[in-house]
């Protein structure tokens, strides 16, 4: 009897059935959208045994004659079964099984997608309008799906820069009085942890209502956008479901990494490792942020010409108290001599992996004033180190993530 055949590939859990493997020549995925040759072959036992190659060259071995004209019609006989079996593997990898999506899969830009059938169609000019590789577009009720894809070269975007990326597009498409609700928490696309926002607007002065679905994986950054007329959503929402879930993050690139930094002091052995460009050296001597300042950083987002977030590490005396207190202590003088009714408040809400020796603050310095900040203290038997990041609490979102890693990232040479 025949076997199910797994997908060969390893990151696929796609059974085929044993039927759909019996006299053909290659198969195509419908999970993964790889495509493989099969090779058939009798066992011992006369049970038929399926096997999965790639780039394997069939062959036959023809018991040799002597040279009567039946060796013509043998071979005649080849070359017509071999040409049968040739336009029936062409026909298997180019047309989709019956009832069974087909998979359109992108290796240059590491994910598959499920096309989806009528009433769904393809919309070319849709997709370039909104930067996007991918569009789909229905009606009665109408639709709209666009995937956007983009590569990175040296810099993994945080959260925060690729939802900023969302509504730039959005607005530029145009959407008219664009409004917009992070609903991140939670949630997954393509097999990944991603981010989400829900958005209402206006588009040729008809009302919509849709989300969009963004993260980073393996050096690409992806943006999965859904709309429909506000008062149709009702009638929709089961078709653009299911759009999303047809969408998979490859692994093809297991070895991309972003560009990483790393940077020092130079009164103590240390190091801080930043990943891709957006951190630098302060154009300032580090005494100017903090007089017991070694090191200072600046951070610039894509998303903003100026930069945008700060970080010191301090040196401060080994001895003079708890050192947590001792550094929340340092910072809210430092913080006071310019703006003197700071005041320091512990955030329970922080998306950043903590330990002990971290905190995470909101600093209102003024009622329109308002910092968000990291703080790590480490005591070493010859300095208690602070290290001191911090942004525009407006600006947190964006930043949240990339002062958590930088922060997290000191090592100690002592």
């Amino acid at each position: 009897m025949s076997r199910d055949l797994p997908c060969p590939n390893p990151g696929c859990k796609y059974v085929f059935p044993a039927a759909e493997a019996v006299g053909v020549a290659a198969l195509i995925c419908p999970e993964c959208g790889g495509v493989f040759q099969v090779k058939a072959r009798q066992a011992p036992d006369r049970e038929s045994v399926v096997e999965t190659r790639t780039g394997v060259r069939p062959s036959s071995n023809v018991g040799k004659h002597d040279g009567r004209p039946i060796v013509w019609v043998v071979a005649g006989l080849l070359v017509l079964v071999s040409l049968v079996l040739g336009l029936a593997t062409v026909y298997r990898v180019k047309a989709p099984r019956a009832g069974v999506p087909e998979v359109y899969r992108s290796a240059e830009h590491n994910y598959s997608v499920r096309l989806p059938g009528p009433p769904w169609q393809r919309d070319d000019d849709l997709a370039k309008r909104l930067g996007g590789v991918l569009a789909f577009r229905r009606e009665h009720p109408e639709a709209d799906v666009v995937l956007a894809v983009r590569e990175l070269s040296t810099t993994l975007p945080t959260p925060g820069e690729l939802r900023d990326a969302a509504l730039a597009r959005l607005r530029q498409y145009p959407v008219n009085d664009l409004r917009f609700e992070d609903k991140s928490g939670g949630v997954a696309f393509g097999g990944k942890p991603a981010g989400r926002i829900v958005f209402q607007g206006e588009m040729r002065d008809t009302p919509v209502s849709g989300d969009v679905h963004y993260l980073a994986h393996q050096g690409g950054a992806y943006w999965f956008y859904r709309w429909c007329p506000a008062v149709d959503v009702h009638k929709t929402a089961g078709d653009l479901a299911d759009l999303a879930g047809r969408f998979t993050a490859l692994d093809l690139r297991p070895d991309w990494r972003p560009m990483q930094r790393t940077l020092g002091g130079s009164k103590l052995n240390y190091t801080l490792t930043a990943e891709g460009d957006r951190w630098h050296k302060a154009p300032y001597p580090p005494e100017n942020y903090d007089p017991a300042a070694d090191l200072a950083l600046v951070g610039q987002a894509r998303s903003d010409a100026t930069p945008q977030a700060q970080l010191l590490v301090l040196l401060l005396p080994p001895d003079g108290g708890a050192p947590v207190e001792r550094a929340k202590s340092h910072v809210l003088a430092r913080q006071k001599e310019v703006y003197p009714e700071t005041a320091l408040a512990e955030l329970s809400d922080a998306a950043i992996t903590r330990s002990d020796d971290t905190l995470v603050l909101r600093v209102d310095n003024t009622k329109e004033r308002a910092r968000f900040m990291v703080l790590r203290v480490m005591p070493l038997p010859s300095r208690l180190v602070v290290v001191c990041a911090e942004c525009d609490y407006a600006k947190r979102d964006l930043w949240e993530n990339d002062l958590g890693k930088l922060v997290a990232s000191f090592k100690s040479g002592d």
